[in-house]
This record gives C-alpha cells, structure tokens and sequence, in this order.
C-alpha cells in the first residue's frame, strides 16, 4: 500500500521504541532488519509475521489511522515491528531454540541446549525404529498364523499408536503449558492467544462475566432478554477450557460494546455446539466401532453398522458448522481491532463479479457432489467383499 504524504507522528518520538529499541541504534537497525527479512535469506525472519504478541499488537494499534474510510498503518509500525521480529527471534535461535522446540530452554541450560537437543532427535528416531520393529514382527507372526492384511494391519496401527501415546506422556504430565504460565490470568477474554474479544462469550451465550464459567451442553440463547433458555451446564469448564483454570474469569458480552458482538449470535452458537456435538458424537463412535472391529465382533453388531451408514453426512455438517462458527466468531471484524467487516470492500469489484465467481464455485462443488454420489452409490451396489479376496 503507498502511504499517504503526510503522516502525523508524536513529537520526539522514535519508530520501534515501544517495542525496546533504542533510539541510537535503531536506523542500524531497522534498515539491517528490513533488508534481511526481505530478501528471503533468513529462515527464522521469515516466521516473524507470524509471531505477533500484545506489545507488537498494542503498537500497531497505537499507529492506526484512516484514509478516505479505511484503517491503514505506515513504515513507522511496520518496519519497527519486522526489525523486532527478527531480533527477537534470531538470539532465540542462537540459544537453539525453534518453533518446534518451545519447551527446549525449559529443559536444559544454555550450554547443554544442543546437546539436550540432540537427545531429542535420536529418541524420535529410536521410537520410531522400535514403533517399526515390533509392528513387523506383528505382521511376520500374523502372517504366520494365516492372517490377512484386513486383520494385521489395523493392529499395527494400534501398535504404533500406543508406543507414541506413551512416548508423550511425560510431556503431557511434566511440562504442563498453561495459559497462566504466560501471564494470562482469567482477566479478559480479550487476552486468550486463541479467541479475541467477544466471539468466546458468544459461542457460549455467555452474557454475564465471573469466575467457574460454566459450559453449555444444551440450552437457547435469548439474545433480548441476555440469558440462556432450559440450560445444562458444566460448572467451571470453560473457564477451564480458555485459560486452564476453573477459577478463571470469563468476560462475558455484557462487558464488550454492543457494536463489537458478533452479528449473529443465536447462529454462532448453535453453529459451535452442531460441530462440538458432533466432534464428540464421532469420538464415541469411532471409539465403539474400534473396539468391536478389535473384538471381531463389529460386522455381527447390526445397529452399530446401521448407525455407521447413516452417520455419513455428519462430517460434512459438522465440517460446515465449523467453518459457521469461525466466520461468524471473528465479527464485526476483519482484521481484529484494525479493520471491520463493513470497511472491507473493494472499489475494483464490482457486483456481476461477485455473482460470477460464486456462480463458479457453486457450480464445481455441485460436479464435486454428483461425482461423489456415483462412486458411492458403485461401489455399494458392488456389496461387500469375501475376506480372502484380493483387492
């Protein structure tokens, strides 16, 4: 975006001192920053766009301004926030430490982090050899006792599942990473890394702020009256679910201006709770179905298999609901706290566009679905296959 001509800028101020650049260094700086970042030769700049924490954020805020309607900030947030970026996460790489490795400085001193480091690579790949090791000798014996790969290979999965649910128990039970762990307390939605502002409360129906916020199985939101209608709730777990505490405040929409709740909040939370309901609806049944297919007892189960095929178009429902409760939760906004929804409309697209390019899409998503119902409706008319025949 081309800046305006003239920017306002605070007297005495320096670009990126918010951020703990000093003023004598920072030309140095920001120019050094910005031409490595840009040039793609540094892999760890590259992910600094990503890393966008609350002072980064506050001070781009500090810097937002409009033209002719529309919220925009300058080099002299940009630039100061790339330079950070980099610096930040070039002495966190000299100390070892990466995106994949955040636990890594918690684990080890300085001095040992690549060391420690190490161990870590040659136990992934020893768990892996041994995830290997044993599924082959599973099969080799399978095999010997005239098994077919209907019946050993699901096994091997279960083997290979279990190896790393053990390998990854001390992490789970030794290195807890919880919200309060990084200084959030329960003060503010608005603070969880996850859900900004509002959009928390409303999935929820939530209206009223406090602590042990309950989590709604079932109920409807009375948006007019501010409460849930026939609730049942769980006490406390979704204070526990947004900050890893029971005790944790929760904010409710009484809280955050009117303006900034979501637009349709009746939509979102039933669209939240049909992919919640559903998610946990698939774990159960997944859960059960393993279990007889183990037992070799799922194809005698006869309402299971009932309950199997016609449970097909829940992943596509719930698929939809999720994708309700992400565009419906970010409301009113675009980008949050810079941008709305209303101010992102673009004076080079025109309507017949618009209709153009939905037009399109609706018509390869229709191709997609008849072609997807021919080679289901095939393949279930093929019946199902004997065991010992190959495929």
């Amino acid at each position: 975006m081309v800046s305006p001509p003239e920017r306002s800028r605070p007297p005495n101020s320096v670009p990126g001192s918010a951020l703990g650049i000093e003023p004598v260094a920072s030309r140095t700086t920001v120019v050094r920053a910005a031409r490595e970042t840009t040039s793609g030769t540094n892999t760890v700049a590259s992910l600094s766009a990503i890393l966008l924490d609350d002072a980064y954020y506050e001070f781009i805020l500090a810097g937002r301004r409009e033209l002719d309607g529309l919220p925009w900030v300058g080099e002299d947030r940009l630039i100061p926030l790339k330079a950070s970026a980099w610096l930040d996460l070039g002495e966190r790489q000299a100390k070892g430490e990466n995106v994949i490795a955040a636990f890594l400085p918690e684990l080890a001193k300085d001095s040992a982090l690549g060391k420690v480091s190490g161990w870590g690579w040659s136990f992934g790949y020893i768990g892996g050899i041994l995830s290997l090791g044993i599924s082959f000798a599973y099969v080799v014996f399978a095999q010997g006792q005239g098994q077919t790969a209907e019946q050993y290979v699901p096994v091997t999965m279960l083997i290979t599942a279990a190896i790393f649910a053990l390998a990854s128990l001390p992490t789970f039970l030794i290195l807890k990473e919880t919200l309060e762990k990084h200084g959030f307390t329960g003060g503010e939605v608005g603070d969880a890394p996850i859900i900004r502002g509002s959009a928390l409360a409303a999935m929820e129906g939530r209206f009223e702020s406090g602590p042990y916020a309950e989590l709604n199985l079932i109920g409807q939101p009375n948006v007019p009256e501010g409460k849930i209608d026939n609730p049942i709730r769980l006490p406390g777990l979704l204070s526990f679910i947004a900050y890893g505490s029971f005790s944790a405040e929760v904010k409710g929409l009484n809280d955050f201006p009117r303006d900034q709740w979501p637009t349709s909040i009746e939509l979102l939370y039933y669209g939240f709770h049909i992919m919640v309901g559903l998610g946990t609806f698939f774990i159960l049944l997944m859960g059960l179905s393993s279990l007889q297919l183990w037992r070799r007892k799922l194809e005698q189960t006869r309402i299971l298999l009932w309950v199997l095929a016609f449970a097909f178009p829940f992943p596509f429902i719930a698929n939809t609901a999720g994708w309700m409760t992400a565009e419906l939760g970010r409301q009113p906004w675009l980008i949050y706290g810079l941008m709305r929804t209303s101010e992102g409309t673009s004076h080079l697209v025109h309507g017949g566009q618009t209709v153009f390019t939905l037009i399109g899409f609706a018509g390869i998503y229709f191709v997609l679905g008849v072609l997807y119902l021919y080679l289901m409706i095939r393949e279930v008319a093929h019946g199902p296959a004997s065991h010992g025949a190959a495929h």
